[in-house]
């Protein structure tokens, strides 16, 4: 068993009591005076982030509000004050050669999306790669982030992503509420759709008649999941179809989530989390159109449907309904739970070596190899960076 001690942060500090039960610092704030012996970024899609795209999802209403009302030189000046880099970083690859106190820690970067580093240029792209070039460890969760990687010449694993692994670690939740549907669709997609323009494709929907309907919020940030929407949806489904049960989940915790999506009796959505942690207990799902989701199901062979528009959704319940025996005869869900935990182990390993990995600066390796000597003192300690679940 290894004895390490974990700090999570994220590019920005935020209250996360209602979530987590704890406040989350920035990244910056925390590395400035603290040595680690690792970075750990795990999780969501990270290469082709912005400074700005961090901040959008994760500021208070007011602080963003009061942002989008400077000019674009005082949000970036605004940006760097706050976040404590240079807005040209990306915020979840965080390159350990920029500040003095993390030259010696192992950048890990387990489980996330880098397709988005093709589009790179300048000193955005400068800063991401180098990022990778440094880490001890890279593992990436679909096809297209590998050949990105691959065509550069950087070493890592083509992965399942780790959430699968709760199909491991996680007690059994008890018995599976068949009859529940949960309908999840991102705020910008449902907008697009119209709210009474979804109710009626789900009223309209043959395959869900014998299900009681549970709209599902798979995150809360800004740009993810809105219950106001949601509430919209459910007044203009009970004037379609008063006769049926539709309902807003208000879950927040996180495992609560997880619940929620393991024991429903068929999950529908856009979010790549929510794909994922159905496919681990053998929920009948439909991934919707989304690129993420078909990219992920594409790499990793996903037998149910996937980037389902909302026209052709009940044909593609049934789909699924049917495949479900299948499915669970397979074993494939643990065989993914058993390939993201490998890949997480080789992670750890990596995160807890005792030397600084990939180019370092040459001016600056005299201070690194004296913070290393130092640590080399200290009991090991993980430093995670943490995504936004969807």
């Amino acid at each position: 068993m290894i004895n390490a001690q974990t700090t999570a942060v994220a590019p920005f500090s935020g209250d996360m009591m209602e979530t987590l039960g704890q406040n989350i610092p920035a990244f910056a704030e925390t590395v400035r005076d603290k040595a680690f012996d690792a970075i750990w970024v795990v999780g969501g899609e990270v290469g082709g982030t912005t400074v700005a795209d961090a901040y959008r999802m994760s500021a208070a209403e007011d602080d963003y509000e009061k942002f989008l009302a400077l000019s674009p030189k005082a949000r970036i000046a605004e940006l760097e004050r706050v976040s404590g880099m240079t807005v040209a970083a990306s915020p979840y690859l965080p390159r350990p050669s920029s500040r003095v106190s993390t030259m010696g820690s192992n950048l890990v970067v387990n489980s996330v999306g880098l397709s988005g580093m093709r589009n790179l240029f300048g000193s955005r792209r400068d800063e991401t790669w180098g990022a990778i070039q440094e880490a001890s460890y890279v593992s990436v969760r679909d096809k297209e982030s590998s050949d990105v990687l691959t065509k550069n010449s950087i070493q890592h694993e083509l992965a399942p992503d780790l959430v699968h692994s709760y199909g491991l670690t996680v007690d059994h939740f008890g018995p599976r509420d068949s009859d529940v549907a949960l309908i999840q669709v991102k705020a910008k997609v449902l907008a697009s759709l119209g709210a009474e323009e979804f109710a009626a494709t789900l009223a309209k929907s043959k395959q869900l008649e014998n299900f009681r309907l549970r709209l599902f919020s798979a995150g809360n940030a800004r740009g993810h999941d809105s219950i106001e929407l949601y509430e919209e949806v459910a007044l203009h489904f009970n004037r379609i179809a008063p006769n049926r049960s539709i309902e807003v989940s208000r879950t927040l915790m996180p495992l609560e989530k997880l619940r929620e999506i393991a024991t429903c009796g068929l999950w529908v959505g856009t979010s790549l989390h929510g794909l994922i942690i159905s496919s681990s207990f053998d929920t009948p799902r439909v991934a919707l159109e989304l690129d993420k989701l078909v990219r992920y199901a594409t790499t990793w062979q996903e037998t149910m449907p996937v980037g389902v528009a909302m026209s052709d959704v009940d044909a593609a319940i049934e789909s699924a309904l049917l495949e479900s025996p299948r499915s669970i005869a397979s074993g494939r869900a643990m065989e993914l739970a058993e390939m993201a935990d490998r890949s997480a182990k080789l992670a750890a390993s990596a995160a807890l070596e005792q030397r600084p990995r990939g180019p370092l600066v040459s001016e600056r390796a005299a201070v690194s190899e004296s913070i290393m000597r130092r640590r080399r003192s200290l009991p090991n300690r993980i430093h995670q960076v943490l995504r936004p679940l969807g």
